[in-house]
């Protein structure tokens, strides 16, 4: 009984005499000492996802985003995931549990080819299989599974498979690129990195979006590893400073504040920022301090002319910015137009400057994203240049030769093929 009263008291009440007899059998038959292997014992329930642990949502305000996206029924996560796929497992009560819900909830963790045993509550093995095949068993009574450990680099589902490869790559013997780097020099990369994000969002690619966001994780993750062993910070220090800015910025979700609106929540957020600020004991933040210098330009201004406008710096109408576009305009052209003896390139790149600047807060004042907006436009474009080009080798045409009539009815052509 030594090995039931030390399962009961990694259990606790959860587990029946019997399940805990059968488990007991069960590691006899398998060989295996639950203590020194690290055993983990759940209900096969407790792996199952459950909505009723998430609150309701009575209004349609009050629904997930799944729903209100209009993608489908929000379908609950289940979080923290009770399982290490690294140490051995054993899911007591399989009876009581869809054999096709628990199959898809260990696909989180586990590769469908991982190998499973199914024993009875005498511990005699009842099916041996892959997780893949789970979905067509039925477990008797007291059934219970054996879910065999992942090795250290097989655990590729959850946080602890990259991070313990992150290490081992900068650790002892590790790579010899990746001990080269620092803060500094991976600057460039979490740049890149971010960039490959973007346009795989842009292309609406969400098979290369989670490929891009891993790669973008990546750099994150070797940022939290040079900042251990520097003695800076660690991956945990992240998490912390993560989940607690969370936690205390959505006090509508974790407390007892209310923000029926993204106006109240965005306001609440501001707040709570600056009375952070004053318990640090730093001052506050001016109108546009938080937007860094080292933005992309468009960026830069798109973030700038949207806290000056907070900040009350806005007209009234809208005729305002489309008035100053035309008159940035005329400017433009009247430092383009000089004689050439007097041309100054300063005074060009100046007023091209200012007309950029005031067609961005036009587009803040239509609430659309300039950012967005150009890259869309810059894609089109290249999409009709390569098959204007396209259409120009076909017809033993060179471009550089063509006229600019010519080149405009090739381009008008392929607009509207």
């Amino acid at each position: 009984m030594l090995c039931a009263f030390a399962i009961a008291s990694v259990c606790g009440e959860s587990l029946t005499m019997s399940s805990l007899t059968s488990i007991e059998n069960i590691c006899r038959a398998i060989g295996i000492d639950p203590l020194a292997h690290g055993l983990q014992i759940l209900r096969a329930a407790d792996l199952i996802p459950s909505r009723a642990h998430w609150p309701e949502a009575s209004a349609p305000a009050d629904q997930a985003w799944s729903e209100i996206q209009g993608r489908g029924p929000y379908l609950p996560l289940l979080q923290p995931y009770p399982l290490l796929a690294t140490r051995p497992a054993i899911l007591a009560d399989m009876d009581a549990s869809s054999p096709s819900a628990l199959a898809l909830s260990l696909g989180r963790r586990y590769p469908p080819s991982h190998p499973l045993t199914l024993a009875s509550a005498e511990g005699q093995p009842l099916w041996r299989g892959t997780l893949a095949d789970l979905p067509a068993q039925h477990p008797q009574p007291g059934s219970a599974l054996y879910i065999a450990p992942l090795a250290l680099l097989d655990d590729r589902w959850s946080a602890d498979g990259p991070t313990t490869i992150i290490a081992r790559l900068l650790g002892p013997k590790g790579c010899p690129w990746d001990r080269e780097q620092t803060h500094r020099s991976l600057r460039k990369d979490l740049l890149g990195e971010t960039h490959e994000v973007l346009e795989a969002i842009d292309q609406g690619q969400t098979d290369e979006l989670a490929e891009e966001l891993g790669d973008l994780l990546l750099q994150i993750l070797l940022h939290a590893e040079i900042g251990r062993q520097a003695g800076e910070f660690s991956l945990d220090d992240v998490y912390h400073h993560l989940a607690t800015k969370l936690i205390r910025r959505h006090p509508h979700v974790f407390g007892d504040e209310t923000a029926e609106t993204s106006t109240e929540v965005l306001k609440a957020w501001d707040a709570i920022k600056q009375a952070e600020r004053q318990e640090q004991g730093k001052a506050a933040r001016g109108t546009l301090d938080g937007v860094p210098e080292t933005l992309p330009a468009l960026a830069l201004a798109q973030d700038t002319v949207k806290k000056a406008a907070k900040a009350g710096f806005e007209a009234d109408s809208i005729i305002w910015e489309i008035d100053k576009i035309y008159e940035e305009l005329s400017e433009v052209n009247e430092a383009i137009n000089q004689q050439p003896d007097i041309r100054s390139p300063s005074d060009m790149h100046e007023e091209l400057g200012d007309l950029l600047l005031i067609i961005t807060k036009l587009a803040h004042r239509l609430k659309i994203d300039a950012e967005s907006a150009l890259r869309e436009a810059t894609a089109k474009f290249r999409r009709r240049f390569l098959a204007m080009e396209a259409l120009a080798e076909r017809r033993g045409l060179r471009l550089k030769a063509l006229s600019d009539e010519e080149k405009l009815q090739l381009w008008s052509e392929v607009k509207h093929s």
